[in-house]
């Protein structure tokens, strides 16, 4: 059990650090609404990414962080508060879901960790 413990513990230390920095992005590629209908990177590489949705699919290099053995996903789509703020709605809203999922032999089930953002603004 106390291995357990710590792979959940070092899981859930790692998934917080990510979406620490996935949640200091922009909301989107535009500053202000329409949001842009098309999810995902829009720069060719990670050290460029400038909006939370440019995560969409990204796999983290964990191993550089002292975590080898884990693998990191994200996720982020739009929500609509009215409808449900956990599943996707397909449509363009202010709110998108951001899910970072920690994968590692030491667990049966991921840590997943979800967070809620809008945009900032007028």
């Amino acid at each position: 059990n106390s291995t357990r413990v710590e792979f959940t513990l070092r899981s859930t230390v790692l998934a917080n650090s990510i979406m620490k920095v996935v949640r200091s992005h922009n909301y989107d590629e535009n500053e202000s609404p329409p949001w842009s209908s098309m999810l995902g990177p829009d720069e060719p590489s990670s050290s460029e990414f400038d909006d939370v949705d440019d995560y969409i699919g990204y796999v983290w290099p964990s191993q550089s962080a002292g975590y080898t053995g884990y693998t990191v996903t994200t996720r982020v789509f739009y929500v609509n508060p009215s409808n449900s703020l956990l599943d996707s709605t397909g449509v363009i809203t202010d709110y998108k879901r951001i899910i970072i999922s920690v994968y590692t032999d030491g667990l049966p089930q991921p840590v997943i960790l979800s967070s809620l953002i809008t945009h900032h603004g007028p």
